[in-house]
């Protein structure tokens, strides 16, 4: 028996949500679509907004036959399912993917220091990415990621820790960066005191992006 994989549909604007719905009248079919809920400050107060993180694509996992495919392609909404014929995500993306899914659950923390972002917690620390954009004062960064379609940019909110007078992150219970040269006051009384001063500016923390999780693997919805 064929195993379950994972597909792209192009979709209309605006009618992801709808598509990853009706999805679930086909067999066994599941959806995955990532959404982030936020808040902005209005002259209204604060509001609750959620957004599509990569609008226009709704992803399908299921057994591919003719049958579904054709069940797929005429959804209300779908425009194309993208690839050839049958042709699954690959697993490096599908793991991207589910990244996203868990940055929508979980929340992304980063730190930027000297102008430079990095990710200190969250699912993106697990996969390959880069981050080409921030703004802390809107709490906005932009990851760039290899997913369906090829390398794409996605724009996500974030929380931007704060780093304290010395360059180092704020004490936390625990250790967000989870790097031997972490400077944080955590680490340092892990190590039984601080570092030298030079050694924040000799390199910095060394944030780990390769390799996956297998427990995000098995938690695609």
């Amino acid at each position: 028996m064929s195993s379950k994989e994972w597909y792209a549909l192009h979709v209309k604007t605006g009618s992801e949500e709808d598509v990853a719905l009706d999805v679930y009248r086909i067999g066994d079919a599941d959806s995955l679509l990532p959404i982030e809920e936020f808040t902005i400050k209005t002259s209204k107060g604060v509001r609750q907004r959620r957004r599509v993180l990569m609008p226009g694509y709704v992803f399908v996992g299921c057994v591919m036959t003719p049958s579904v495919w054709q069940e797929l392609r005429h959804l209300k909404g779908v425009l194309r399912i993208l690839g050839e014929p049958y042709e699954a995500i690959p697993q490096e993306q599908m793991t991207n993917l589910v990244a996203l899914y868990w940055h929508c659950v979980q929340g992304t923390k980063v730190l930027r220091v000297d102008g430079e972002t990095q990710v200190v917690e969250g699912a993106l620390m697990e996969v390959q990415h880069t981050i080409t954009c921030a703004d802390p004062r809107q709490g906005i960064i932009t990851a760039q990621l290899d997913l369906p379609g090829g390398i794409r940019e996605v724009t996500m909110h974030a929380e931007f820790i704060t780093p304290d007078k010395e360059g180092r992150p704020e004490a936390d219970e625990r250790c967000a960066i989870r790097s031997p040269d972490c400077q944080c006051e955590a680490c340092d009384a892990k190590r039984g005191g601080p570092k030298q001063q030079a050694g924040v500016e000799g390199g910095g923390s060394s944030i780990p992006h390769a390799g996956t999780s297998d427990q995000r693997r098995q938690a695609v919805p």
